[in-house]
């Protein structure tokens, strides 16, 4: 109950906060990093990332935890948060896993294959194995 206006509040009424500051900082952080507002090897501090996100240092400093652990950001004890850059392996890679998702969702879109790509598919099956040594079994 209310000492000024006698009213009892119900908690279960009070609006819940969709987000904990903890995941509204490392949204924000990630999307920055991601969008390149943060560069790839600028050096963060936490005190400098809370004061542009208007939060406490603390959230922060958690969100940064989980996005080292996601190797967004490296933590350099005494140094400070630094920016991982991105490698172009890392790029490559991610573009095969992108390529390889969506032919296999397109193939899925686009229904069976017709009889002559499965008559396609089992000549060329034919041929490998035929090529190939015959395995000994045990």
């Amino acid at each position: 109950m209310n000492q000024i206006t006698g009213v009892r509040r119900d908690r279960a009424a009070e609006p819940v906060l969709a987000e904990s500051l903890k995941d509204q900082a490392y949204e924000a952080i990630k999307h920055r990093i991601i969008t390149c507002a943060f560069k790839p090897g600028q050096e963060l501090s936490e005190s400098a990332v809370a004061s542009l996100l208007r939060i406490g240092r603390t959230p922060v400093h958690q969100a940064f935890d989980r996005l080292n652990t996601e190797g967004l950001v490296d933590v350099q004890p005494r140094k400070g948060v630094v920016v991982r850059p991105i490698h172009l392996d890392e790029v490559i890679e991610i573009i095969e896993i992108r390529l390889l998702n969506d032919s296999r969702f397109a193939s899925r879109r686009s229904g069976p294959a017709p009889p002559r790509s499965w008559r396609y598919a089992r000549s060329w099956r034919k041929r490998a194995t035929r090529s190939q040594p015959a395995r000994s079994r045990p």
